[in-house]
Formats: structure tokens, sequence, C-alpha cells
């Protein structure tokens, strides 16, 4: 097989596991719903306006609702802001 042709089978399963992905979503969408968080108005069209410790709570709050709804059993979360740069 070709070097080519190796990368695009792979371009494809990527996709074909998006759309997996996708369908597992769709069909627990019911149990997502009940762990929604409500998020305050102050956080529309990106939360220009949001304080940190109010950006803090709500990224707390969709941490919790991930873990609550089994789309994750682990999360990292960083709660300063001292202008630590985070790469990678």
């Amino acid at each position: 097989m070709r070097a080519c042709d190796a990368r695009r089978e792979d371009q494809i399963e990527s996709i074909d596991a998006i759309r997996e992905r996708n369908q597992k979503l769709i069909a627990m969408s019911g149990a997502l719903a009940k762990h929604l968080p409500e998020i305050s108005p102050v956080h529309a069209n990106g939360g220009a306006n949001a304080s940190t410790p109010e950006k803090q709570a709500a990224m707390t709050d969709v941490l919790v609702a991930a873990l609550k709804a089994g789309l994750t059993n682990v999360v990292t979360y960083t709660i300063d802001d001292l202008g630590t740069p985070i790469t990678g």
C-alpha cells in the first residue's frame, strides 16, 4: 500500500470514529440532558464580561456535568489566573 493510500485510510477511519462517537452521543442525549448545567447569561457570546471567578465556576459546572453524565471519568482543571502559559 502506498503512503498516500495509508494516509487516506487513516483519514477515513478518523471520520468513521467521529461518526460513531456522534451516534453514541445521540443515543445518550436523554441522559446528557439531565445533567446540563445552568450557565449564567454573562457567559453568552464567549463571556467577555465574565469575571475570572464566574468563569471558574462555570467551568467547574461543566466539568461536573460531564462527569455525572458519563462523558468522561477524568478531568484536568487549572483554577489559577496567574498568567501561566499552557502549552501542548
